[in-house]
């Protein structure tokens, strides 16, 4: 049976408030088996039988019914999550000079004219580049540009995308790969 990671969008970001034993409750609700959270932040391990697609908009609807708000959801499998942890578009010495490294999970690929505009968004404080449907953020300083938000890479990517730091990628790759 797949076993995949859930990013999920806005889950604790400002009223947006649920605990991760309710998160879990859900989503087993929602048919995932063997559901484990990773931090407060809306991120989930499990497994599955449903396709990526089916399995992604039912756990959307099921989300928006229980909690009362859209709920994107944006799934990787572990092979998928191994390819993003190790497809970093930016050098090794550039990411630990940087502030963070942050990933937006978006649910389709992006083309080349897309790419091209995420990437016209760096500047000197902020790197950006599409990969696949992943969008990667080096912020090298803690304040990133001030006109980079989510709303200015939703718009620019055409998607919703959900960020999470390298760091966060990493402990929900550890818990894919484990039993």
């Amino acid at each position: 049976m797949p076993r995949y990671a859930a990013f999920l969008r806005a889950i604790n970001v400002g009223r947006r408030r649920v605990t991760m034993d309710h998160l879990a409750r859900h989503l087993a609700e929602a048919g995932a088996r063997d559901v484990r959270t990773v931090l407060s932040s809306g991120n989930a391990v499990f497994t599955d039988r449903r396709g990526e697609r089916t399995l992604q908009d039912a756990l959307a609807r099921h989300l928006a019914s229980a909690l009362g708000f859209d709920v994107p959801v944006l799934l990787r499998t572990a092979p998928q999550v191994t390819d993003v942890l190790d497809g970093v578009p930016f050098g090794k010495a550039d990411v630990a000079r940087a502030h963070a490294l942050l990933v937006g999970f978006g649910s389709t690929p992006m083309d080349r004219a897309t790419a091209s505009r995420l990437a016209a968004l760096s500047g000197e404080t902020d790197a950006v580049r599409a990969v696949g449907r992943d969008v990667f953020w080096l912020r090298r300083t803690r304040e990133p540009a001030s006109d980079l938000v989510n709303g200015v890479f939703d718009r620019t990517a055409g998607q919703p995308l959900t960020f999470r730091t390298l760091d966060t990628i990493r402990k929900v790759h550890a818990l894919l790969a484990g039993p």
